[in-house]
């Protein structure tokens, strides 16, 4: 080959080398600071975080772009946000609320019109989101140039709550007909309030970038969101190295990540808790010592280790185990010898068949679960946990879509399992006073009337001061414990997964999936 041809050949070559070398740097210099696997129900994604609030993923990517006008503290308790103060009347049915000077992303101040439109929007009829509009039922807010004055029906101690989890959106001017269309265009990007404001938004992707109005800027200037239908879709981006993050929301999917190499696992307590309930209206379990006896025979930290390191959190009592500051420390411990002693103690006789009997009654149960993975596991091992003092338990899976309206509302159940999310706010008047019943409740033991009981739900549903509800918060563990209306197992855990060579992130240990954006402004870029 002539000298001139292997020249041309060498130019040639090192042309691509260039050519990919400048394609390299280009994708580089374009990745965003931070890249997520968000796996959603729907895409494109909704932008407006009052819209298709049912997508997890809505309301993950709504704490990077709105604000409230409060917000849950590392403890969970509600502090100011938008609001520079919060005040309360002693009766508990007014909320005074001062506003704190901020801008929307495109410069406009964020001003009281603007939470107003928001409220109004809603308590529209035909409000999608059900649980979020009956927050603020009869509710009535009133507002000057700085300040809102919010008026209650009736006392309300978790309101705090629901200020905290009403993102203020940019409505200030919008007509009555455009509130009662809102979502119909969801996915174009209004200016936001929170720390990164929306750059590009599509059925593949959404982009972020640093809101320059934001009280604090993260060094994570730039977000980008690519959007799975799938966690399998998810995990797989992330083992190749292409984002690095992905959330999980059960323990296969936990498993699945903590596998990968070079993947930290941070694990945050929900509002959700998982009982064990006993339906008092089914002979023995009509017997308060049957349901104590029942309740020491089941080991709580036993049901933990089998579904999962790191998938669920100690639960005591009623109040949810990610409401960090109402919740007490304490776990009871398993005990089936004093589970036998306890039912030989009032009267029950264990025959030569292995079953308890008294007068005609036998110990006998249906348990019945959601068939879903891992709450059909956790009644299985409790069906053993129960046979291990001789207490027969048949499980029955009734589909997930159809069990709370056909089982658990409708009382068919001799003992069932539940999931259930509380929120933030402690009051679980909805489960267990006396009165409770669908649709604003559930009544899940069928218990008769307990004074005791209901004045402690009360005063944890109506006492404003923390100190307070904390000690009806107490009040109402230990009228629970006594009575043994359920067996409190755990609280869920959702787990965020990240690739240690590219990003260091604080995340918090309770409040759900979207408080791992809650310390952004702290994470760092390797």
């Amino acid at each position: 080959m002539e000298a001139t041809a292997v020249i041309a050949l060498i130019v040639i070559a090192l042309l691509a080398g260039a050519t990919a070398l400048t394609v390299r740097v280009h994708d580089l210099l374009a990745r965003a600071d931070y890249r997520e696997a968000l796996v959603v129900m729907h895409r494109p994604l909704d932008l407006d975080p009052l819209v298709g609030r049912d997508d997890p993923a809505v309301r993950d990517l709504g704490q990077l772009l709105y604000r409230s006008l409060a917000g849950l503290g590392s403890d969970t308790y509600p502090v100011p946000d938008l609001a520079k103060s919060i005040t309360v009347s002693p009766d508990g049915l007014a909320y005074h609320v001062m506003l704190n000077a901020a801008k929307w992303s495109d410069g406009r101040a964020i001003g009281t019109a603007d939470v107003v439109a928001t409220v109004t929007a809603v308590q529209a009829r035909g409000f999608a989101d059900r649980a979020l509009a009956g927050q603020w039922q009869g509710v009535i807010v009133s507002a000057t140039a700085d300040a809102m004055d919010f008026k209650l029906p009736a006392p309300r101690a978790g309101f705090n709550t629901a200020l905290a989890q009403l993102p203020i959106m940019p409505l200030a001017g919008s007509n009555a007909q455009h509130l009662a269309n809102l979502g119909a265009d969801a996915i174009t990007p209004l200016p936001t309030s929170g720390a990164y404001r929306v750059t590009r938004a599509d059925a593949n992707a959404i982009e972020l970038e640093g809101n320059p109005q934001a009280v604090s800027l993260s060094a994570v200037h730039s977000i980008e969101f690519l959007l799975e239908p799938t966690f399998e879709a998810a995990a797989t981006a992330l083992s190749s190295g292409a984002v690095d993050g992905v959330m999980a929301t059960d323990p296969a999917e936990r498993s699945r990540l903590a596998a990968m190499g070079g993947v930290s696992v941070h694990d945050i307590t929900t509002f959700r808790f998982v009982d064990l309930l006993f339906n008092e209206r089914v002979a023995g379990l009509d017997d308060p010592a049957v349901r104590h006896a029942l309740g020491l025979a089941v080991d709580e930290s036993a049901l933990r280790s089998s579904i999962g390191t790191g998938t669920s959190a100690a639960q005591n009592g009623p109040i949810p185990a990610g409401i960090a500051w109402a919740t007490s420390a304490s776990v009871m411990k398993a005990n089936p010898a004093a589970a036998v002693a306890a039912l030989r103690a009032t009267g029950w006789t264990l025959g030569a068949d292995s079953r308890w009997t008294k007068s005609d009654e036998s110990l006998v149960f249906r348990l019945f679960t959601p068939d879903s993975s891992p709450l059909r596991d956790v009644a299985h091992l409790i069906a053993q946990q129960l046979a291990g003092i001789d207490v027969v338990v048949n499980v029955v899976p009734v589909a997930a879509s159809t069990y709370l309206q056909n089982i658990i509302d409708n009382h068919g159940f001799d003992m069932a399992i539940a999931d259930w999310d509380n929120g933030p706010d402690p009051d679980v008047s909805s489960y267990w006073r006396s009165n409770a019943g669908p649709p604003a409740g559930f009544s899940v033991s069928g218990a008769a009337t307990d004074p005791f009981l209901d004045q402690a739900l009360d005063a944890l549903a109506t006492l404003s001061d923390r100190a307070d509800r904390i000690a009806a918060a107490n009040r109402v563990t230990t009228q629970l414990d006594s009575a043994v209306p359920a067996v409190f197992l755990y609280a869920p855990t959702v787990s965020f997964a990240v690739r240690d060579a590219t990003i260091t992130v604080a995340v918090p240990t309770t409040g759900g999936s979207a408080a791992r954006f809650a310390d952004i402004a702290t994470w760092r870029r390797r």
